[in-house]
């Protein structure tokens, strides 16, 4: 992984040499190690059902199931309620760039997901102080390179200070070659992926190698038990499908049909999906 930042170095386009550097992470690191939950996808937005979208992420963890309602060669549109988690990926990390990061996974986290269909209710977790019936987006923040951890420590916990609710907090930082900062239990510490309420932010200096054997842990904690119920997609396709015509209607004889018009009127997208007709 190291060696793949220092070749990717010889980019000299600061957008083309930031792309690179998130690909590395997510194709030599979160493809071979993430929990098979989930998937890691580059470049994107997610965005709600009422239009809301969300802040560039530079890598997002979804379901495996995730329709794209956008999926260019670079870049897709996802529905936020298939959205597990959301990465921002730094070549140098600086307070700066972490209170960037921070308003980036903010702008995710606070969407809303309400496009959901059957089963809603029957699985649920528990983080960030209250009960869940979907998984809530894990943010965190990853740097090649970066500040001191205890700087950005500060920074981290300057920034969540001014933020009451925990799901809009940014989960964790990780610097390669720094250590990372997490959430600990205040009675317990223990780490908690997730922050639960009572927690105390922690700083921990580690070696690359360390780091990213934290890093495994943590991400495993998340989502090895990833759910998502069913996804109501016809929330994200709104409008007329089609004005309606002839209608054939099966006769009480076997075999026979009658032939009708019917009045003309827009085709609602409801009877398409759940009429069984259409």
């Amino acid at each position: 992984m190291l060696a793949d930042f220092n070749a990717s170095g010889a980019v000299e386009h600061r957008a083309s040499k930031g792309s690179e550097r998130e690909s590395v992470l997510r194709m030599q690191y979160l493809d071979k190690y993430l929990p098979g939950s989930v998937r890691a996808i580059g470049s994107g937005e997610a965005v709600e059902v009422g239009g809301n979208t969300s802040r560039q992420a530079d890598i997002m963890i979804v379901d495996p199931s995730t329709p794209p309602l956008w999926d260019g060669n670079d870049f897709r549109v996802v529905p936020v309620e298939c959205v597990h988690g959301a990465i921002e990926v730094k070549s140098y990390l600086s307070t700066t760039e972490l209170e960037n990061a921070w308003k980036n996974l903010r702008s995710i986290k606070s969407l809303t997901k309400s496009a959901f269909g059957s089963r809603l209710g029957q699985v649920q977790r528990s983080v960030y102080g209250k009960t869940w019936d979907y998984m809530p987006v894990a943010g965190m923040v990853f740097g090649y390179e970066g500040a001191e951890i205890e700087t950005l420590g500060q920074t981290l916990a300057d920034l969540a200070g001014g933020e009451d609710d925990l799901a809009l907090r940014v989960d964790s930082v990780w610097v390669l070659n720094k250590g990372y900062l997490t959430w600990r239990d205040h009675d317990t510490g223990l780490i908690n992926p997730q922050s639960l309420g009572n927690d105390d932010l922690q700083a921990v200096k580690a070696s690359p190698a360390e780091t990213l054997m934290a890093l495994t842990a943590h991400l495993n904690s998340i989502y090895a038990n990833a759910f998502m119920p069913a996804l109501d997609v016809k929330q994200y396709l709104k409008g007329s499908w089609g004005i309606s015509g002839k209608t054939w209607s099966q006769h009480d004889e076997p075999g026979q049909w009658l032939q009708g018009i019917s009045g003309i009127s827009e085709v609602p997208q409801e009877e398409i999906i759940d009429g069984g007709r259409p």
